[in-house]
């Protein structure tokens, strides 16, 4: 698991809107300084793409994106506080997501883990899961994923093993 640091831990209280916004704003910056460790090229902000069996549109909160291939991935955020793991419906929501658009993966990004039913759903629909801090800006963040530490804000970068 990957991990970049600079707060320590999320606020106990509910973000306003906008910070939800920045939350999202801030996962996708982050994950673009870091597509090549998720097999993209670049990630874009939220964005809406359109269902192929649903016909729905479905907002995504990034996307990467490999325009070689025109495949992408889903990105969801998810800035719970107080402690509320990723539940196995929501992930198996955003795998509905992932499948209805025609994605090639996804990522659950989050301050928290996942419950063990969503791990699950996490790992039989190829979604990789981003722990963020959930008070993370550009400059201060710390963020887990796949087996490697990322740390920003006087901490130093480095990768480890599980």
């Amino acid at each position: 698991m990957s991990t970049a640091s600079s707060n320590p831990s999320p606020s106990p209280k509910r973000p306003q809107s906008a910070t939800w916004r920045t939350y999202e704003e801030v996962a996708s910056h982050l994950l673009s300084m870091f597509a090549e460790d998720f097999g993209v090229e670049f990630f874009e902000g939220k964005q809406t793409v359109l269902g192929q069996d649903s016909t729905t549109k479905w907002e995504t909160d990034a996307k990467g994106v490999n325009s070689g291939t025109n495949s992408f991935l889903v990105v969801e955020c998810r800035r719970f506080t107080g402690g509320q793991r990723q539940s196995q419906g929501k992930l198996a929501s955003l795998a509905y997501v992932i499948s209805d658009v025609r994605a090639c993966d996804g990522i659950m990004v989050s301050p928290y883990d996942l419950q063990h039913g969503a791990e699950l759903v996490a790992r039989a629909n190829n979604i990789e899961t981003v722990i963020l801090n959930a008070d993370s800006t550009i400059e201060s963040f710390r963020m887990h994923f796949v087996d490697k530490l990322k740390v920003c804000a006087g901490v130093p970068l480095f990768t480890s093993g599980k």
